[in-house]
């Protein structure tokens, strides 16, 4: 093990100890900053799934940061770690696996249904972007969906501010002008508008401004994209506005 991957590894463990022992009082920065950390403090460490057996030489880790205190005389006879996606494993974990060559895999989480409460309203702009696939994918999901047409960008942004008022709904809104999309979406009070076109960091953002709507761009994303990115916003269903956030965005 080398002396950097022993130093971070004292430097992870320290900042996630003093995570969980810090106030509960705290400021929004140290909210935020806890929040990304939760999984490894609120949660029971690195336990395996009970739902489904695993093979013998398989260990499988549920913290999101993994370290080696987390390993703890658990390698033995093991051939494959398995992490879930997006989890951070320190140098030191990643030195001590390979010296025993052990294969490292992220596990794909499961795909969440939607709430069969969920409503979703789809506004598109202009004629030649077909929906149907979009509808009938999101439909598949268990939302009921509503759509609409319109050839003006300020009558699609009211009408998805005046839908997501209603209890357990979403916006979906497509484009060719996203930027222009979500600063109209946004300057309604209640609407918290993101635009994506990339499928890894939607949930992250999403979750981050506890977005309600979505905007797409029918140039810039294939229609399988575009349809993937629609299904995916949804399967998070409604998300609440970050508290820290409440005073600047509700």
């Amino acid at each position: 093990m080398t002396e950097i991957s022993v130093l971070v590894e004292r430097v992870v463990r320290e900042v996630i100890a003093e995570l969980a022992a810090a106030p509960k009082e705290a400021t929004p920065a140290a909210v935020a900053v806890s929040r990304a950390a939760s999984d490894t403090t609120s949660n029971p460490p690195n336990e395996p799934p009970k739902s489904s057996a695993r093979p013998s030489n398989e260990l499988v880790l549920a913290g999101r940061v993994i370290t080696l205190a987390d390993l703890d005389d658990r390698l033995e006879g093991v051939r494959r770690l398995v992490v879930p996606r997006g989890a951070v494993v320190t140098p030191a974990v990643r030195d001590e696996i390979q010296r025993r060559r052990i294969t490292l895999s992220f596990a794909v989480a499961q795909a969440k249904v939607v709430a069969s409460s969920l409503k979703v309203t789809l506004v598109t702009l202009g004629r030649r972007f077909d929906p149907a696939g979009m509808i009938e994918a999101m439909q598949g999901q268990g939302a009921a969906v509503t759509a609409h047409n319109t050839d003006c960008l300020v009558e699609a942004t009211d009408r998805l501010s005046e839908a997501i008022g209603q209890a357990d709904t979403l916006g979906v809104l497509v484009t060719k002008y996203p930027d222009i999309g979500v600063c109209l979406a946004n300057r309604h009070a209640g609407v918290r508008a993101i635009a994506s076109g990339d499928p890894a960091g939607l949930d992250k953002a999403a979750v981050s401004l506890g977005a309600n709507v979505l905007v797409l761009d029918p140039n810039r994303s294939s229609p399988y994209l575009i349809k993937r990115l629609a299904v995916d916003f949804c399967r998070g269903g409604v998300r609440e506005c970050p508290e820290e956030l409440k005073g600047r965005l509700s």
